[in-house]
């Protein structure tokens, strides 16, 4: 038999095992999909809002990240509703009701939430502006929050204790200060055990494990002059590896510029005066993005990425061998059951080649460009 027959009977073969349903039910499942998309493209996506990919998350973080370079109450105002408008969708990781694709999303294509260290500064940043504008009964909530986020990827080395110097170090203002949106100052025992969690988080930090390193930081925290102040840039994120499913930290510069975020005293000046003199002289470093992004566990979808780039080059592995194995001559000539044999073989092979190439291994390489570097708690 001819080579271009023998190519055209095993096509023919492949294309009636894939698509041989009769003409009324391929109209009928044709009419079905077609209502399906319908109904698909009215419906919202899922996720925050319309907004099924995240990316109204991180513009609403990275705008606010922005906003706070300028020190004055408008933008304040408007850099929170961004961050309070992000924290609500924190938690909210569905990618739909479609059961096939929960379980084929890639890692670069569900909605976008920001890595932990992301979230935590997020909410540490919202807490500082309510508490500079005396609603601490709002700030300890998203401090309680912002440690719960911490906590599930605190560093193993220090029995999962977070080393977030900030986050304690203002839910401490809060419960030892007050203001009167809480009533003043909080019981002993809850101060007591704030302080508990500040001793902690600093022994983490690598401040040291005594009562003069809790000291330093409580001090600078609850003096009336106490600011929030950002420095540098954190880390970018680039992907490596054949199928892009590894990620490459890229630190940017944590020194680069000095901003003053939230006034945490009463008595602390607006804008960035005396800020450099005060910076130099007393200032606690509570908080470093590249170390936070570095010092924890992996993430559960590192794993599920690199199988997933396994799969992908077995799958076209496996694929190619049998588009191959379908087109070679049979020793014993071409026959039909030959013909429908290889058929079925090809339909398989090509089948695995889709299989190979939906299956996204992807890194999710999204970062906030505008994230601080360095979080200072600085006093005069």
């Amino acid at each position: 038999m001819p080579v271009a027959a023998r190519v055209a009977l095993i096509l023919l073969v492949a294309a009636g095992g894939a698509l041989g349903a009769p003409p009324a039910a391929a109209a009928t499942t044709t009419t079905a999909k077609t209502t399906k998309a319908k109904a698909k493209a009215k419906a919202p996506a899922r996720g925050t809002g319309d907004d099924a990919t995240g990316a109204a998350v991180l513009a609403d973080i990275d705008d606010a990240f922005a906003l706070l370079v300028r020190d004055d109450d408008r933008t304040h105002a408007a850099a929170r509703r961004r961050l309070a408008r992000a924290a609500r969708s924190f938690d909210d990781l569905r990618v739909g009701d479609d059961v096939l694709r929960q379980a084929l999303v890639g890692d670069a294509n569900k909605p976008w939430r920001g890595r932990a260290y992301e979230r935590v500064l997020s909410l540490v940043t919202l807490a500082a502006l309510d508490v500079e504008r005396g609603r601490c009964d709002l700030a300890l909530p998203t401090l309680r929050n912002a440690a719960l986020h911490d906590a599930r990827v605190a560093p193993a080395a220090h029995r999962g204790d977070s080393d977030a110097v900030v986050v304690f170090a203002l839910a401490l203002r809060c419960l030892a200060d007050g203001d009167e949106s809480v009533g003043g100052a909080a019981a002993a025992a809850d101060v007591a055990r704030a302080r508990d969690d500040l001793r902690r988080a600093v022994a983490a930090a690598g401040g040291g494990d005594d009562d003069d390193a809790v000291r330093a930081v409580e001090r600078r925290v609850r003096d009336p002059g106490a600011r929030l102040v950002f420095t540098g840039w954190g880390p970018a994120f680039a992907r490596a590896g054949v199928h892009g499913e590894r990620l490459e930290l890229q630190p940017r510069d944590e020194d680069d510029g000095i901003a003053a975020v939230a006034r945490l005293g009463s008595g602390a000046p607006r804008g960035d005066a005396g800020l450099h003199e005060a910076w130099a002289a007393q200032a606690t470093l509570a908080w470093s993005s590249t170390t936070q992004a570095t010092a924890v566990r992996g993430r559960p979808f590192d794993s599920v990425r690199a199988a997933r780039a396994r799969d992908k080059d077995a799958a076209a592995a496996a694929g190619q061998a049998a588009l191959a194995a379908a087109w070679a001559a049979p020793p014993t000539g071409w026959t039909t059951t030959t013909l429908v044999g290889r058929g079925v073989q090809a339909t398989g092979g090509a089948g695995l080649l889709v299989v190979g190439a939906a299956l996204d291994a992807r890194a999710d390489d999204r970062f906030v460009a505008a994230l601080p570097g360095r979080v200072w708690i600085v006093a005069p």
